[in-house]
């Protein structure tokens, strides 16, 4: 529940770790818990330096390499992060800040369990050389150190403290002797200090700001997109790095080759490019196609190498369509004939493959579909890399039978078109943004390539996608996606840019600006494509704040208000959650704060014959649920049977049944979120356990407060009521074909290494999950109405109830509160009584004024 017990608690938490925090500072800098504030204060309210935080290690996204998060020792509260030296004795610290002019020191805290007669040596990297220190290890417990950058020592030629690179961590290969047994070392709170006065106090506020005036000079120039690549081909040689083919571990290598092979194509052919004619860019570029192409055997690059476990078939098509394009815009120069003449068999082979095996071979009878399975049977490339492959072709070789491939790809988008302007991604399941972004940057190229109109009506189509899915700051939602797509990755500008160059839509560029603002214009192909279509006199208006609607494009209800952001599926098979949320805001790089990532019912099962997971958690296609708005409150109601994870790439996919029932009914508010999840066997069955998660994050670590509940980032979550025998935390189950996960969860589970269920003996439990600074939900009651699943709160001290109906028959409850506001369905008053009616699978809403 959250509550003023919880709120207390919390600012108590957070009042104690900021006054542990201040002492770090030794009185002379405030800070809080997360250290948003770091710059010292003086009389006046005058800034006299500045304490920019590089990583405090709470809720970190960037964890160095050969370490680990703990939570014990940490300085003050929170998590800190554990350097095993022996283990990793030499490692680099990425650093996302490069210009160090402005700074004298490099701070941090450490912890030795106890003196050691050892050195480390501390490397700044730089180009041409860095810059050396020594650290000795000769304190105990946790020691503020300083290291002075006007100390460290040139070697080789460093260009300087404006290019820094990384950190680099040496406890070899300086003059040390063998590493002590055991040695451990404990980081905490790393910061620059500078005597200058900025307003910055953290390295992602700074890196917000410095990029906010890097687009503006790009757009100052010209069109940003295309400034952003001339830029990072600057100094480009004429012989490209390639890798040794006996070293390629994996065939997704040739794809990058291929972007940055048309990278250099475009920029040198491009009638507008300051590059264009560029010998330097065209013969890199020709280098590099001329490796992509050796490399392929029989038309295929995966299937050269059968590299099954370390890659799939579309790294094919990855590769394949940029490296087209590549050879397009080289053909437009002078003198490449004898090129030509050289990559045509090669290139054929490969578009030839592509078309054989995706789509056509049924026509044939085949059932060996090596590259796509029965999936081609079903479904459009929604990569749209086929799209432009053929289109390619058919410009290079004018057989019909690339144009009739063309159209009937174009079918297929339009077929799986979304109401909100998303697409299918495959079978019944929802647009993923990576795809999207994908689908609209090769479309768009097609666009512009051949001028179909049919192509620029399906991106006029997707307008209102961007806007839905994405946060006011253009940071996707991903917990709408199915089971196996929940990347958690951050947005790109290309797509937003383009349907708004397309549309003329202003929320779209608004969307484009905050992202360009945050994440740049890139240097691959999706900014080459973007910026056919920028436009810089283009306005852009705010996209619309505190609303919830049904959204077609995912079946279920939407909402968003201020930085708070939430969505539930209403099913479709191949679901591990009908529900997430997430809190957006600040002025970072990356404004993503805490999401609710997944709510499950799990069923442990034993590993397959490879070894894998075959945990069920997954909903079949035969799941029953629904949905329901009133007012700013949505809820949904779902009814399902557990089955192992599968991939719903095929329409009406037959799913093996298991007798394990799964139901959840939950309430969606602006306030948070309540859900009531509960699984039962149908037959009485012995497994290894039932267990469930609430999957926080991104990449949070899970803090338990006194009053039972947890904080992750600005998500707060409590478990309400359950019959499971252990509530812990840990690292959430691995997503699909991954051995780890990167979040952690809230982990319900039964006890022992068996459980035996027997129907009428569900497990169950009610969670809230919601923004931290809201206490205004409470006194969580679940009705023991037979048929039903209901439960009540108060929201401001109004009742609130939530009943969902996954029955045969209908259901009259009677509320437990008389004259009743009205609500969906309506309830009917019989004198003092209010009943509310519920159709076979229907969930509900009802609500009453506050007592």
């Amino acid at each position: 529940m959250v509550c003023n017990q919880d709120q207390a608690l919390l600012a108590e938490n957070r009042k104690a770790a900021g006054f542990r925090k201040v002492s770090i500072m030794i009185g002379n800098v405030i800070r809080q818990t997360v250290l948003v504030l770091v710059s010292l204060a003086v009389a006046a309210g005058c800034w006299a330096d500045t304490w920019l935080v590089l990583e405090d290690f709470e809720g970190c996204s960037r964890v160095w390499p050969g370490t680990t998060l703990v939570n014990e020792p940490a300085h003050g509260s929170g998590s800190a992060l554990r350097w095993e030296v022996a283990a990793a004795p030499t490692f680099d610290i990425p650093q996302p800040l490069t210009d160090w002019s402005h700074f004298d020191e490099l701070r941090f805290w450490a912890y030795l369990p106890k003196p050691t007669d050892f050195r480390v040596s501390v490397l700044f990297i730089t180009e041409g050389g860095y810059f050396l220190t020594d650290w000795n290890l000769d304190w105990q417990g946790w020691k503020e150190h300083r290291l002075r950058l006007a100390d460290c020592r040139p070697v080789h030629k460093p260009v300087g403290w404006h290019a820094i690179r990384s950190i680099g961590l040496r406890a070899q290969g300086y003059g040390q002797g063998p590493v002590p047994e055991g040695l451990t070392v404990v980081f905490d709170d790393l910061a620059l200090h500078s005597p200058e006065s900025f307003p910055e106090t953290t390295v992602d506020q700074w890196l917000a700001r410095d990029r906010k005036e890097q687009v503006a000079r790009l757009k100052a120039t010209g069109n940003p997109y295309y400034q952003s690549i001339y830029a990072s081909l600057a100094g480009t040689p004429p012989e490209p790095d390639l890798p040794d083919p006996d070293a390629i571990t994996t065939s997704w290598v040739f794809s990058g080759l291929a972007k940055r092979a048309l990278a250099c194509a475009w920029a040198a052919s491009f009638d507008e490019s300051p590059l264009r004619g560029n010998d330097a860019l065209v013969a890199h570029a020709v280098g590099l196609i001329d490796f992509c192409l050796d490399q392929q055997k029989d038309g295929s690059w995966f299937y050269s190498r059968k590299w099954i476990s370390t890659a799939d078939p579309n790294s094919d098509r990855f590769a394949l369509g940029p490296l087209m394009d590549a050879v397009y815009w080289l053909r437009r120069l002078p003198g490449m004939d004898e090129h030509w003449r050289r990559w045509e068999l090669p290139l054929r082979s490969l578009v030839d493959f592509q078309y054989q095996n995706w789509g056509h071979y049924k026509e044939q009878n085949r059932t060996d579909n090596i590259a796509w399975g029965s999936s081609a049977y079903h479904y459009p490339n929604q990569d749209v890399f086929h799209l432009i492959e053929m289109a390619l072709a058919y410009k290079f070789w004018g057989d019909e039978k690339y144009h009739a491939d063309v159209a009937a790809t174009l079918d297929g988008l339009q077929a799986h078109l979304l109401p909100n302007g998303g697409f299918h991604y495959i079978g019944p399941e929802t647009e993923i943004p990576v795809y999207h972004d994908l689908n609209i940057v090769w479309l768009a190229r097609y666009y512009s390539l051949t001028g179909d109109a049919r192509a620029r009506e399906i991106l006029e189509a997707t307008r209102p996608y961007y806007p839905s899915v994405y946060s006011l700051e253009g940071r996707p939602e991903y917990y709408t996606d199915c089971w196996w797509k929940h990347y958690w990755t951050d947005g790109q500008a290309t797509g937003p840019e383009i349907i708004a160059g397309l549309t003329g839509d202003r929320h779209n560029k608004w969307l484009a600006n905050r992202l360009l603002e945050r994440t740049g214009a890139g240097d691959t192909y999706f900014a080459i494509y973007a910026g056919m279509f920028c436009r810089n006199d283009l306005a852009e208006e705010p996209l619309p704040d505190d609303w919830i609607t049904h959204d077609e494009g995912i079946g279920g209800p939407r909402g968003r208000f201020g930085d708070w952001y939430f969505a539930a599926v209403p099913g479709g098979g191949a679901r591990d959650t009908f529900v997430g949320a997430m809190i957006c805001g600040g002025k970072g790089l990356d404004p993503l704060q805490g999401a609710l990532l997944a709510a499950t019912l799990e069923v442990g099962q034993p590993p397959d014959a490879q070894g894998r997971n075959r945990d069920l958690f997954v909903s079949g296609p035969d799941d029953l649920t629904d949905s329901v708005i009133l007012g700013d409150m949505a809820a949904l109601g779902a009814r399902y049977t557990l089955r192992p994870p599968y991939i719903n790439s095929v329409p009406d996919r037959q799913v093996p049944s298991t007798p394990w029932r799964g139901t959840q009914v939950w309430l969606l508010t602006k306030h948070g979120l309540v859900g009531l999840l509960e699984v039962e066997a149908t037959e009485e069955q012995t497994v290894s356990s039932l267990k469930a998660e609430v999957r926080l994050g991104p990449k949070r670590i899970i803090e338990e407060l006194a009053s039972g509940s947890y904080l992750a980032g600005a998500i707060l979550a409590r478990i309400l009521a359950t019959n499971f025998a252990e509530v812990t935390t840990g690292q959430a189950r691995p997503p699909y074909a991954q051995s780890e996960s990167q979040h952690e969860a809230i982990i319900l589970r039964t006890a022992g290494r068996e459980f035996t269920a027997r129907p009428g003996d569900p497990k169950y439990y009610a969670v809230l999950v919601a923004p931290t600074d809201t206490a205004v939900i409470g006194d969580f009651e679940r009705l023991g109405v037979e048929g039903l699943w209901a439960f009540q709160v108060r929201i401001q001290g109004q009742p609130v109830l939530v009943a969902f109906n996954p029955g045969e028959k209908p259901i009259q409850l009677q509320l437990p509160w008389s004259q009743p506001m009205p609500s969906q369905p309506q309830p009917r008053q019989d004198g003092e009584t209010a009943f509310l009616y519920l159709a076979p699978g229907a969930v509900a809403i009802a609500t009453a004024p506050a007592s």
